[in-house]
């Protein structure tokens, strides 16, 4: 993990970070490597969306959504015990212990209130022994932080959809720099899967263009999501163009318009 922290260039970022858990003063795309990076040291797909971002206690976290937990507990050999359900004073308790491939065991609780899921007992309870066995496949994994069933119940948490942005590189830059420009784009912005990955750079390239190129000058056109991307590759497709033309038919005329009007 600290190899991929090394792109994070300011040494104070970096120590907010890890001192005080506070992703607010990175950038979107170092909040990226960040999250990269904690989903390598622990063998999560990054694709799969396995993490969240969090604004609590006026501190920006991440935490843990299902599907993390699920493959956490397949990556370590997490297997769990049939859980100890207790009811009283209103609240279910679950109590769940569980055994990594090493032997290693641990223990941890769900606790739920009886009115919860609209006075759903069944409901309720299930919700109890979902946070039980995350709660515990986290502690195992060595993941301090909090699961989806937990920060619900927390009074001010607001969820945070970060879009990470980037600036277009500046002409001139090295065909390096824009490899790993286009890689950023096509992963972060555009969400292409691996497979999405070779269908499209191969069509791409059969159609005469560079891939690095064609990414970063869609870019620099205003081509920073997948609904956009999406628009691009339909208009692509339809009128049997490159994809770099595509661009142009979609966004340059516009701002071209757009120029048409202030001149006159």
């Amino acid at each position: 993990m600290s190899n991929e922290l090394a792109t994070l260039n300011n040494a104070d970022k970096i120590l907010s970070v890890l001192v005080d858990g506070d992703l607010a003063k990175l950038t979107p795309a170092e909040r990226v490597d960040y999250y990269n990076a904690v989903c390598s040291s622990v063998g999560l797909n990054p694709l799969t969306k396995p993490f969240q971002f969090i604004m609590l206690n006026n501190k920006l976290t991440m935490y843990a959504l299902k599907g993390a937990t699920d493959q956490l507990r397949q990556i370590y050999g997490v297997s769990i015990d049939p859980p100890k359900i207790e009811n009283g004073n209103g609240w279910i308790t679950v109590t769940v212990t569980g055994t990594d491939r090493n032997g290693r065991r641990d223990s941890e609780i769900g606790v739920v209130s009886e009115k919860d899921m609209q006075g759903n007992y069944a409901n309720s309870l299930m919700k109890a022994v979902t946070k039980a066995k995350r709660r515990l496949t986290l502690a195992m994994c060595g993941l301090g932080m909090l699961d989806e069933t937990e920060v619900e119940t927390i009074p001010n948490a607001r969820l945070i959809e970060d879009k990470p942005e980037y600036k277009s590189l500046p002409e001139g830059s090295s065909p390096e720099m824009m490899k790993q420009n286009a890689t950023r784009v096509y992963k972060d912005l555009w969400r292409w899967t691996k497979e999405e990955m070779k269908e499209y750079s191969t069509i791409i390239k059969t159609e005469g263009d560079d891939l690095a190129e064609a990414v970063c000058y869609a870019q620099t056109m205003g081509v920073n999501d997948r609904e956009k991307f999406n628009r691009v590759w339909d208009a692509m497709q339809s009128n049997g163009t490159s994809f770099t033309a595509a661009v142009d038919y979609l966004f340059k005329s516009d701002e071209d318009a757009v120029d048409a009007e202030v001149v006159a």
